[in-house]
């Protein structure tokens, strides 16, 4: 059995979490009155929270939630030379965006992503005109967004 403060051995962690993917692994497990009674904290120093169930990272001023990514992607009608905005806060700094027009029999057009960052990007096509695409964006570092 883990207590607050063990570090997840991999039979341990297997007990702990089952199914789920690097829960806990190599991770100090502490409680969240344990966390907050570290009087000074590194950037980026991420724990699992027995207390919440969940990772936290510090980031400088507060914990916040950890995540291991933050994805958003929408299949829409978008025109072109427009912005697409992000669910707020789904970002923590500028993903990787990629777009896919979806026009059957058209296949000299193309999607150009212009100016990203963590909350929107501009779209541009070959061709003037409104455009059902599917579009994807991808944060591969550690996120505090809402995943």
């Amino acid at each position: 059995m883990l207590a607050a403060g063990d570090v997840a051995t991999a039979a341990a962690w297997n007990v702990l979490v089952g199914n789920d993917v690097e829960l806990a692994r190599g991770h100090q497990i502490l409680t969240t009155t344990q966390r907050d009674a570290i009087t000074t904290p590194t950037t980026g120093y991420e724990i699992y929270n027995s207390t919440l169930g969940r990772f936290d990272v510090y980031n400088g001023t507060a914990w916040n939630i950890s995540r291991p990514f933050a994805m958003q992607a929408a299949r829409a009608s978008i025109a072109n030379n427009a912005t697409v905005t992000f669910t707020s806060g789904r970002f923590t700094q500028a993903p990787i965006v990629t777009v896919t027009p979806n026009t059957k029999g058209v296949f000299a057009l193309y999607a150009f992503t212009g100016s990203i960052t963590s909350a929107s990007f501009a779209i541009e096509f070959s061709s003037a005109g409104t455009y059902d695409t599917n579009w994807m964006a991808v944060q591969m570092t550690a996120s505090s967004g809402n995943g």
